[in-house]
Formats: structure tokens, sequence, C-alpha cells
């Protein structure tokens, strides 16, 4: 019995009070430590903002391959609806009195009432002239004309000495203004002028519009009708305007939606 009492002492020291005391301490240290990694564990950390920068990242690569595209198409479309060509000569342009619509045309360059029958003077009164040698599509209708087939047709008709008239007043062009309108180099900004009054501002136009708007200022071969002629270059002008700035509006749109608001939002700002 006193054996198995000193075996137990010697795997079991007697310890001290002060002993005992710091390795409670210690022990109680571990256990407080333990729970501090445990809540840690069971806590999710701090959310790093990946998605934010993420989607911010993303916004300003999709940014930085649509705006530049976006300029570039604009800048196409802004020199389309200003005309700016200039393959006419300058010694060509005549110098007689503008269309009175013409500072709302926004052309480049003045459109002459002379430029403008050098062109509708190659027009005949109808519209077979246009269609000439034109099939008809599998379906059997009449196709579309386009400009550069409009373009092509006019080049290739001969002038005709025209008489102006304006309303309801009635005027004729002198002979001599006949044959120099006839001789001028057809300028760009009339043909366009004279498609625009056409087609309504449409790149494609049906053979009955032409008609209709043909009868209105080319009544026949020899007639010009210079009032209506301008409203319906008006008309065109205006249609071709309202298509851009829809077109800008839309591209301001997705620009802002797929752009500008998650570019905002992944900096942690408001699009507002």
């Amino acid at each position: 019995m006193n054996e198995t009492k000193d075996l137990q002492y010697l795997v079991e020291p007697r310890l001290s009070r002060s002993s005992r005391q710091s390795l409670l301490a210690d022990r109680a240290e571990e256990m407080a430590l333990s729970m501090v990694l445990l809540n840690a564990a069971l806590t999710p950390p701090a959310a790093f903002p990946t998605e934010m920068l993420t989607t911010g990242f993303v916004a300003a690569a999709f940014g930085g391959g649509l705006i530049p595209s976006l300029m570039t198409a604009n800048k196409k479309a802004v020199a389309l609806l200003l005309d700016d060509s200039t393959s006419a000569p300058a010694a060509s342009r005549a110098n007689g009195p503008c269309l009175r619509c013409s500072p709302l045309l926004l052309y480049p360059q003045p459109l002459t009432l002379s430029e403008t029958l050098s062109v509708a003077s190659r027009l005949s009164a109808n519209a077979e002239q246009l269609w000439d040698g034109k099939r008809r599509t599998p379906t059997g209708r009449v196709p579309l004309l386009r400009r550069a087939d409009f373009d092509a047709c006019v080049r290739g008709a001969p002038p005709r000495l025209l008489s102006i008239r304006d309303g309801a007043s009635d005027g004729a062009a002198s002979d001599g203004a006949a044959r120099d309108e006839s001789l001028l180099e057809l300028s760009p900004i009339a043909m366009d002028a004279c498609w625009t009054a056409l087609s309504g501002g449409n790149p494609y136009v049906s053979k009955e519009e032409v008609a209709r708007q043909l009868s209105r200022w080319r009544p026949d071969t020899s007639t010009f009708v210079q009032e209506d002629f301008e409203k319906a270059l008006l008309i065109g002008r205006a249609n071709i305007l309202l298509g851009f700035l829809v077109l800008f509006g839309m591209q301001a749109t997705v620009v802002l939606v797929l752009v500008v608001s998650p570019l905002l939002k992944g900096l942690g700002l408001s699009a507002s």
C-alpha cells in the first residue's frame, strides 16, 4: 500500500499553491485564445469589394472599346449629315440666288437655285426615267431606287430648259441662265438635295413616292415649282436630323446604362 502511494507521488507530484494558480491561469489563457480563434473561424471575414471592382473593371473595359467605336461612327454620321463633299470645283459653282431654305439645310455651303436647277432639269416629269432598264424582284414587284442608281441616272440624262414657278406666281428662266446651268458641273450638294426631296431623307425610295414628289415640284417636263421643292427638301432634311438625334440618344442611353452607371457603382459612387 505504501509502495502504491509512493509511485502515485512520483507520477503526479503534488504542486504548490503558486504553481497551481499559475497553471490555472495558463489554462484560462489557452481557453480564451481557443474561444477567440473559434469565433474568428465562425465569423466570416470582412467582405473585400471584389464584386464592385470587377464590375468597375468590366465597365471600364467595355467602355474603352465601345466609346471609341461610337465616336468614329458618329463622326461619319455627322459628315454624312453635313454632306461635306467637295468633288465639284469651286470655279464651277454658281453665284446666283440661294434657296430660301438654304440656311436651314445644314449643308457646308449655301445651295443656289442654279445648282438645284442643273440637277432638277435632268429629271423627267415621271418616275419611269429612274427605273429604266430595272428588272422586277422575284416576287414581281418594282425594286426600290438606291442613291447610287439615282446619281448614275441623273448624270447620264441631258438637261432641259425649265420655267420656275414659285407658288401662285410664275416666272420663266431666261435662255442664258438655262444654258449656264446646263454647263454647270453637277454639285454634290444639289444632288443630295434633289435626292432628299424625292426620298424624304431615306436611303431607298419607291417608285410611287418618286412619282408623288415629282408631280408636286416637277409637274411637267418644263416646269419647276420652287416652293414645293423646298418644302419637300426641308421635310427630308428634318427626317434625317431626327433620325440622327434618335441614334445619338440611344447611344447615350447605352453608354449611361452599361458603362457609366456600373463604373460609378464599382467606385462606390452614386449614379444619381
